[in-house]
């Protein structure tokens, strides 16, 4: 993600604790749990959570370009890339955390008015199609209880660090094989994330590839990796929706 790698402490000097104890973080989401923005609480407003008494949500944001190199659990694997329309860390507050969702169905609320694009543009194979291609077992093409190698690759415009970003592909090692992502089966399809790509799949699903675009796409992804992004590795669960977006039926029936 694309916060500042000290967490904060250099450009708020209220923040004395940095990064190591989570402060500064941030992400397309634009998370309202943060209990420090900017060097500051993040009180106004604060609701407890039903689920946690240790979390919260508060009246500010914290938004900032993500890439999902790899979100998995043993029965679904997914890259995703999530630009926004700022650049760095920001604290948003109102229609630009995009957080409203719309009270019925159909009503997209204001989650595409925000600065970052939330949906993002992923790569499942499950949802894609392959619903053997990962998981626990021999009877699929990467067995998830076994050891793997994850490889991405960021392809740009001139082959260097400062082109323009154009692709974001992946393929596996395991048991000495090279196991690429699978190909799906609609017209313009791509086994790499790419903005063509993103077209043919959000035309195909539905989606919105107009604020996949507003937002930045790949390029703005790249701009924000030469700006620069912080590796966050986290085991985490999902206390809104119970990490439907990666491995269930989105909205849950």
């Amino acid at each position: 993600v694309e916060m500042e790698k000290d967490g904060g402490v250099a450009s708020y000097p209220s923040n004395k604790a940095g990064a190591a104890y989570g402060t500064g973080y941030c992400d397309a989401q634009c998370p309202h749990d943060m209990k420090w923005i900017n060097g500051e609480a993040n009180m106004i407003g604060w609701n407890g959570s039903a689920s946690d008494p240790n979390v919260g949500f508060g009246h500010y944001g914290t938004c900032c370009a993500e890439i999902d190199v790899w979100e998995a659990n043993k029965i679904s694997t997914q890259m995703t890339m999530h630009s926004c329309s700022k650049p760095g860390q920001y604290r948003c507050e109102g229609v630009e955390c995009g957080d409203n969702n719309g009270k019925t169905p159909g009503d997209p609320g204001d989650r595409f008015k925000g600065i970052c694009d939330k949906n993002g543009c992923d790569f499942n194979p499950y949802r894609e199609g392959a619903t053997d291609f990962f998981g626990p077992g021999p009877s699929h093409t990467l067995d998830s209880t076994k050891p793997m190698t994850v490889v991405t690759q960021f392809i740009s415009s001139d082959g260097t660090d400062t082109g323009d970003l154009l692709e974001m592909k992946r393929f596996y090692m395991q048991d000495g094989k090279k196991i690429e992502n699978p190909m799906p089966q609609w017209p313009n399809a791509k086994n790499s994330i790419s903005d063509d790509m993103c077209q043919a799949q959000m035309t195909n699903f539905s989606d919105r590839f107009d604020v996949f675009k507003t937002a930045g796409g790949m390029k703005g992804a790249g701009e924000a990796m030469k700006r620069g992004v912080v590796a966050v590795l986290s085991l985490w669960d999902d206390h809104e929706v119970g990490m439907i977006w990666l491995d269930a039926t989105d909205p849950y029936p």
